[in-house]
């Protein structure tokens, strides 16, 4: 019966791996809110727009972890259960692994202070979650997808741009992470990960914790052997709760039921005047870098116009202050249109030329965990300005060769575009900018190589659109009569 925790907490790890993998494999929108219960993604949302939804998460989690110790870091976080699969594949026994109390807190401070400033890569670089989503986004999802379009060549799935750079930001945190835990199983929980960090503050001082019976001890070493977390300190006969991540492989190991699960009677609080010093240095330090807020230089607010964001990204500032990189909006994106950073931008960014912003798609904003694009209602997406067409006439074929074309006007979904004659009774593109929204579908249907002839520049700030209908109503032309015959009849 000892082992039954164990096997139970493998099962349930395993579902919760498949439904992670998933969400990055085309069921994102169907699954969205089991992203929502990260973590992870439920801080940066704090940090990005406060709402009450990601403040109960947070607190949630945080809750259950001060009464049953840390089981989120096996059953719900995608980058620890991947950890096991690793070290059980590796057939590697686990190795002491050193306590690093003031590494652990610094990286917590450091990566607080990044949500509070607004600087999401420093934050997308610890948060458990976008580095699980570069892993599953570059390398799984490709694998995926050659796999799907292997064995339904009929309904094959779309292959995703920029292969070298996902697929590479994607093997990097993978390769780095199966060094740390060959060599120290799960170090990275309990030296580097800030999430970790934080709930193992919960944790330390919890109300269910493990304790190890000197009495009953044998000092066989099998509970040692098998944690990987290097928290059980044999000698003193103690187990540290707060790098404990549950996964209760001593509990199933100890030949003897030393390794006991429940509330300490009469546990003293351990919270030495150092470590209180530092967790109250970075509560302040959060807290004035919260009120101060973040004020990018000119030359990071230039840089900011370089890309186009999806809709509900508000601004370039506040996306890239936002936006982890988690990916899921570039998986689950229907037009094929979204890309992960790299080609110029450092996060996610739109590139038209293998897809279009879906007029009907509202993907991104329904997975994206962390609040970085705000979820719209479809009516609204349809009308987000995301960015503005320019027409280029030289390059356009009915200008240059008086080719009729209209590949542009006859894809755009607000009719922004129309062809209308010109001097020479040549049909070109007129686009008018108040119904423009930023789409691409122009710049993508542009038969024009290398340069197209209409392209989507950056906007500084997404606006709402002029409504087609009522512009159409009010600019509507009379009609015309029809030409009459030698009848007097309308032909």
């Amino acid at each position: 019966m000892r082992r039954l925790p164990r096997i139970l907490r493998i099962v349930a790890a395993a579902v919760s791996l498949v439904i992670s993998l998933s969400l990055f494999c085309g069921s994102g929108v169907a699954l969205s809110n089991w992203a929502a219960f990260q973590l992870g993604p439920a801080l940066a949302r704090l940090a990005a727009a406060f709402t009450f939804g990601a403040l109960g998460i947070a607190v949630l989690i945080l809750a259950l972890t001060f009464l049953f110790g840390r089981f989120y870091c096996v059953l719900l976080c995608p980058l620890g259960i991947l950890q096991d699969l690793i070290g059980a594949l590796s057939f590697r026994k686990s190795r002491p692994v050193k306590n690093f109390p003031l590494v652990r807190y610094w990286v917590l401070l450091a990566a607080l202070l990044a949500l509070a400033l607004g600087w999401a890569i420093g934050w997308r670089l610890l948060d458990p979650f976008s580095e699980f989503g570069a892993i599953a986004g570059g390398v799984g999802a490709r694998i995926h997808t050659a796999l799907y379009n292997h064995w339904n060549p009929e309904t094959t799935l779309p292959v995703r741009p920029g292969f070298g750079w996902s697929l590479a930001a994607g093997l990097v945190p993978l390769a780095i992470l199966t060094a740390l835990v060959v060599w120290k199983k799960r170090i990275y929980c309990t030296a580097v990960c800030p999430v970790g960090t934080l709930l193992g503050l919960a944790a330390k001082s919890g109300w269910f914790r493990l304790t190890l019976d000197k009495e009953q001890c044998v000092k066989c070493g099998k509970c040692v052997r098998s944690c990987p977390s290097g928290c059980i300190a044999l000698a003193k006969g103690e187990i540290d709760n707060e790098r404990c991540v549950r996964c209760m492989n001593c509990f199933s190991a100890c030949p003897v039921g030393a390794i006991h699960y429940g509330h300490p009677a009469a546990a003293p609080v351990d919270m030495d005047r150092r470590r209180l010093l530092i967790g109250g240095a970075a509560t302040a330090a959060v807290t004035v870098a919260a009120v101060c807020g973040f004020k990018p230089t000119a030359k990071q607010a230039a840089a900011d116009q370089g890309a186009v964001y999806p809709p509900g990204a508000g601004s370039a500032a506040r996306f890239r202050s936002k936006c982890t990189g988690c990916q899921l909006c570039v998986v689950n994106c229907r037009g094929n249109v979204l890309r992960p950073a790299g080609d110029g931008a450092d996060t996610v960014h739109l590139k038209f030329d293998r897809g279009m912003c879906e007029f009907n798609c509202d993907n991104c904003g329904r997975v994206c965990p962390t609040g970085a694009i705000v979820p719209m209602a479809l009516p609204d997406k349809r009308r987000c300005r995301i960015g503005l067409a320019e027409y280029i006439p030289p390059l356009c074929v009915a200008v240059a060769d008086g080719t009729d074309c209209g590949a542009c006007a006859e894809h755009c979904p607000t009719g922004a575009l129309r062809m209308e004659p010109d001097s020479r009774g040549i049909r070109i593109p007129k686009l008018t900018s108040e119904l423009c929204i930023g789409c691409g579908s122009c710049e993508y249907a542009c038969p024009v190589r290398p340069e197209r002839a209409i392209v989507v520049r950056p906007v500084p700030i997404q606006v709402r659109s002029t409504d087609p209908e009522e512009y159409f109503r009010t600019h509507a032309k009379p009609a015309e009569p029809a030409p009459a015959g030698d009848d007097g009849w309308l032909i």
